[in-house]
């Protein structure tokens, strides 16, 4: 079998990287909840606020709404941080939690009190919602050069 790169193929190459790269971030995303969920420690916090980012991309504009999160840790120290994860929206199916003065359980690091995790359904779908499209991702490219090279099902 002989496999021949054209510019053609580069597109499946690119989204074989971006899909593995997919699966990597989801794994790293679980890994750190896992770690943090082991031997963190857990307190409640409040969405502080909701931080909008505007972006430009393409001739648009993109807005990205990030929650701030307070909450005191063990030893007495108020905490105030911009959550990792931010949404397109302030409020939606997908992220009903994310509002101003609502509660939230907050998973941190005893030596890092930056390094924390919001422990709700959002937290546990992000990596397999990565490891899922990433695996969807790798597939399509697969499947597109398969079909570009001439094999039909």
């Amino acid at each position: 079998m002989n496999i021949e790169l054209s510019d053609a193929n580069y597109i499946e190459i690119v989204a074989g990287i971006i899909g593995i790269a997919f699966i990597i971030a989801g794994n790293a995303f679980s890994t750190k909840r896992k770690k943090l969920i082991s031997s963190g420690i857990r307190v409640e916090g409040v969405v502080y606020a909701m931080e909008q980012e505007t972006s430009r991309n393409h001739g648009a504009y993109k807005i990205l709404y990030s929650p701030i999160i307070r909450f005191v840790t063990t030893e007495k120290e108020w905490v105030t941080e911009k959550y990792l994860f931010g949404v397109s929206s302030k409020h939606t199916l997908i992220n009903p939690s994310y509002r101003e003065g609502d509660k939230v359980t907050v998973i941190y690091e005893p030596g890092n009190v930056k390094n924390f995790i919001i422990d709700d359904f959002n937290a546990k779908a992000v990596s397999p919602l990565f490891i899922i499209l990433g695996t969807l991702v790798i597939i399509s490219s697969i499947l597109h050069y398969v079909y570009q090279s001439g094999f039909h099902f």
